[in-house]
């Protein structure tokens, strides 16, 4: 009975042009070899059973072999050299094992027989696999003959984990990276030995081999060994699921069907189905996040350039057709959240006490996850909100014992004043002794509730009726300091922060105060004078003025002032800031967001048509009343 190989020996590549998948560290070798340029370390690193210890060999039986008059890329294979090469008994060719002769003592004895010349080929070669395992004595003791070896020595060292080798070895060694095979490469190269050696296999049963094999030649053909001892020369898809425990592509799809339209239930089903086969729940969260990341690479390449996708892809075409078709039913932005909570998901499999449990409250999170609202539709309920809380501070409410406008007063007013735009709240109301007066206009909080002027207390009225004639005699100017001058006021603010950060720290103090004309007025407290010098540097006010010219629409000129006797800038000339309105309240809760501007305050009440002003009544006190109040309340 003669020995069986399998096949992973039986077909490793003889020549150079054999290798698959590591054409560019072949071209290099077989370059230097044709020029002669051939150096005396060379450190292969790469991914498990990807071909560093074939390549090695190959470069060994090129530097040997005794077909040619010197070394050379195609080395015939028939010679006694390279004979012994392939069968890994030649004795000018040293394997070391790194994980077991690690130590120094073994490397002590490697510079002692280094010294000795070639028995039968031209090149003592000595490659050493798995080189990282050696300790850093072994490694210390190694770098003086790594940097200047006898002529005829050759070192190949083979790693996966490079990063582990040290600096000054490296250094000394020419260095070639090998790569993971793509899942084309590992089918083509299936396809090619199944044909030879006379198995039946579809190209879906060579794609699962080739995916179970991520990458690794050498671990394809040992899982295509296994399988023809499993199921004979004929292999059929299902005897290959059931051998490699890999997830059906038929229940990922209804696992991802049901998640797209948010089926907890149908999803949950998928989830106990698999279960109950013993597929692996561990390797089943992997399987949701392999998926995941091929809908959004579906969905991100595969409209915009479907031949770049089905490359980034790397499926069997019915795999791929089913991640398209589905694809399109999740956003990409979907895809992010879900790819996180299963990574999660994956994070809590470590610790938990049943992983079914886990993944099932994966899938319930999944379907459960709030829709996505698109930025124009963001964009849109603020622009919304802004309308309504607009219209809402722009007219103080009504009162219900708000009495029926009177033609007479309305006759007597001036059309040309501001209080033509009030609301008609001096109706006349009649109160508890039957007389009738003027009402006092809606406000938005009570007397006692509101926030004192700076430099003043809540008992001085003595400047009330001199305010409030100023406002009927004085038309109010239509470039005065609303709500949507506050709003460019803010924004320009932001923009000068954005472009002048240092500009920025300047403003920080400084309120609009108002717009006059062709001026734009701001102020700050005395305490923050001087603020005023540098923002009125000629480069700064030239800065801020072309600022103003684009946010307020029109050419200004930037003036400072310094508010005397206030504590802090004065957003507005209209007074007291009022509460804010619970809608506000509820859009600033809503979207996360701050007060940039203030409301604008409710309108001062107007004034009679008499002329005269009636100074705001004083709270009554127990401790006595006064016959201000008293007259106060007569006509």
């Amino acid at each position: 009975m003669t020995n069986y190989v399998v096949l992973a020996r039986k077909w490793r590549p003889q020549q150079f042009d054999d290798v698959v998948g590591q054409e560019h560290v072949a071209r290099t070798l077989s370059n230097a070899l044709t020029a002669g340029r051939i150096a005396h370390a060379y450190l292969f690193a790469g991914p498990r059973g990807v071909g560093k210890t074939t390549m090695a060999r190959l470069l060994a039986k090129a530097l040997n072999c005794q077909g040619a008059t010197a070394p050379t890329p195609t080395a015939c294979g028939q010679c006694e050299s390279c004979r012994e090469i392939a069968q890994g008994i030649a004795a000018d060719v040293m394997e070391i094992d790194g994980a077991s002769s690690r130590g120094i003592n073994e490397i002590r004895e490697l510079r002692e027989r280094i010294n000795y010349a070639p028995l039968k080929g031209r090149r003592r070669v000595y490659i050493i696999d798995e080189v990282h395992m050696l300790t850093n004595e072994a490694f210390n003791a190694l770098l003086k003959t790594l940097e200047e070896p006898p002529p005829h020595v050759v070192f190949i060292f083979a790693t996966t984990e490079l990063h582990k080798v040290p600096a000054t070895i490296q250094s000394r060694c020419q260095q070639f990276l090998f790569r993971r095979l793509s899942r084309l490469e590992i089918v083509s190269r299936l396809e090619l030995i199944a044909q030879r050696e006379g198995f039946a296999l579809s190209p879906v049963s060579l794609g699962l081999i080739a995916q179970a094999a991520d990458g690794s030649l050498r671990d394809a053909l040992s899982l295509l060994d296994q399988a023809v001892a499993f199921g004979g020369p004929s292999i059929t898809e299902e005897d290959l699921r059931q051998l490699l425990g890999v997830i059906d592509r038929r229940q990922m799809a209804e696992l991802f069907d049901a998640l797209a339209r948010r089926d907890g239930s149908g999803a949950l089903t998928v989830i106990r189905s698999l279960s109950r086969q013993g597929q692996d729940l561990r390797q089943l969260c992997g399987m949701v996040l392999e998926w995941l990341r091929h809908l959004a690479v579906a969905r991100v390449c595969g409209t915009a350039s479907p031949g770049e996708g089905q490359a980034l892809l790397d499926l069997p075409e019915e795999e791929r057709k089913a991640v398209e078709q589905l694809s399109g039913r999740f956003s990409a932005e979907e895809l992010q959240r879900l790819f996180l909570l299963w990574g999660r998901v994956a994070e809590e499999l470590k610790g938990s006490l049943d992983p079914l449990f886990a993944i099932e409250m994966g899938v319930v999170r999944s379907t459960q996850l709030p829709a996505l609202e698109s930025f124009g539709s963001l964009l849109h309920k603020v622009s919304e909100l802004e309308r309504r809380l607009g219209g809402t501070l722009d007219a103080p409410p009504m009162t219900q014992s708000a009495a029926p406008r009177s033609p007479a007063r309305r006759s007597d007013r001036r059309p040309d004043t501001a209080d033509d735009t009030a609301d008609d709240s001096a109706d006349e109301r009649t109160s508890d002794d039957g007389v009738a007066r003027p009402a006092a206009p809606a406000q938005p909080a009570p007397a006692a509730s509101r926030p004192p002027e700076a430099g003043r207390s809540l008992d001085d009225t003595s400047a009330a009726p001199q305010a409030v004639s100023a406002r009927a005699s004085t038309p109010t100017p239509p470039s005065a300091v609303g709500q949507d001058s506050s709003i460019a006021w803010a924004a320009l603010l932001e923009l000068v922060q954005q472009q002048k950060p240092y500009l920025a720290t300047y403003l920080a103090d400084f309120g609009l105060v108002e717009i006059t004309g062709r001026d734009l007025v701001i102020g700050c407290p005395a305490a923050s004078a001087v603020m005023a010098d540098r923002i009125q540097t000629a480069s700064n006010k030239e800065f801020l003025e072309t600022l103003i010219a684009r946010q307020f629409g029109r050419p200004l000129r930037l003036k400072v002032i310094t508010l005397q006797g206030a504590a802090a800038p004065v957003p507005s000339a209209a007074g007291v800031v009022p509460p804010l309105e619970p809608l506000v309240e509820s859009a600033l809760d809503l979207f996360g967001g701050r007060v940039v501007s203030p409301p604008q305050p409710t309108p001062a009440a107007p004034v009679p048509a008499t002329g005269q002003v009636r100074p705001p009544r004083r709270p009554a006190t127990p401790a006595s009343s006064s016959s201000e109040d008293q007259q106060g309340a007569s006509p």
